[in-house]
Order: structure tokens, then C-alpha cells, then sequence
């Protein structure tokens, strides 16, 4: 965020005592846990931080050539885990609205399968396994290698 982006922050919260203005913290895992509410990115660890909490979330993607932010908030708003707003309607009524919705209620996403990397092992197993049996042609190994190749002399 520029410099005087953060400066005019500071500015709107000085007396405010109950918003607190970070730029940057070692400790954030436990700040989503303990926060009212979060408005964040959504981006891979954000997103993976807040997942593990119950605290409501405003994801606001960004948007890049690789459209991973929106297709991971649209995802998990459609399972009602986080809320999402498009940075284009970013602004402070819609803010104020969200938080006013937001803060202090939880949101269970214990539902949710969390899983991934031992759930990508099964999936993979069982996608190789439907594939040997609909077509082997499909996969091809070198234990078992097609009947069209000949074998080279001397190897």
C-alpha cells in the first residue's frame, strides 16, 4: 500500500481505539483467530490462514493474469465460508456495511474439507485406476510398453 495510502488510514483511525492499523505482523495467524472480522486478499496463505479460524471473512481478489484470487474466493463463497466483494466496489459504505454484518458473528467451516494433500493422493489413485480400466491405451509405461513398439537391439 503507498505511503500516503497508510498515512491517511492512520489519520481516519486515530481515535478509534478499537481499529488497529498494521502494516505487517509476525503474529498474523493468531490476529485473523482473535479479529472480529478480516477483510483479505485472497491469496493462497491468507485464504489458508482464515480457513482455520471461524472469524468472518471479506475476500477482495486480486485480479491477474492468473485468475487463481477470484476463482479461490468465488469457490469458497459458494460454500458460504468467506463473503467476497470485487475490488472495483471497494469502497467505504461497502466496508461499512460488511462490517456491520460481520463482526462478532462466526462462521463454521469446519464442514469443509481441509485435506488437500492426502485427498489429491487418493483422487490421482482413483483417476489412474477408472483410466487402466476404461482405456489402457491411454497410459502408457515402460513396464508395459505397447505392443506397436519394437524393442531395440543391445539396450
Amino acid at each position: 500500500m503507498p505511503p500516503e495510502d497508510v498515512g491517511r488510514l492512520r489519520e481516519l483511525t486515530a481515535d478509534r481505539p478499537e481499529v488497529e492499523l498494521l502494516r505487517s505482523a509476525a503474529h498474523v495467524p493468531a490476529l485473523v483467530r482473535e479479529a472480529s472480522a478480516v477483510v483479505s486478499m485472497a491469496g493462497y496463505n491468507s485464504v489458508a490462514e482464515i480457513m482455520a479460524t471461524t472469524t468472518p471473512a471479506l475476500l477482495v481478489p486480486r485480479h491477474t493474469r492468473r485468475a487463481e484470487q477470484p476463482r479461490r474466493a468465488a469457490a469458497l463463497a459458494d460454500v458460504a465460508a468467506v463473503d467476497t466483494l470485487d475490488a472495483a466496489q471497494l469502497d467505504p459504505e461497502a466496508l461499512s456495511r460488511w462490517f456491520a454484518h460481520a463482526a462478532g458473528r462466526r462462521t463454521l467451516r469446519d464442514r469443509i474439507d481441509l485435506d488437500g494433500l492426502t485427498r489429491v493422493g487418493d483422487l490421482a489413485a482413483a483417476l489412474i485406476s477408472a483410466s487402466r480400466t476404461t482405456d489402457a491405451r491411454t497410459i502408457r509405461t515402460s513396464a508395459h510398453p505397447p505392443a506397436d513398439l519394437v524393442p531395440l537391439s543391445g539396450c
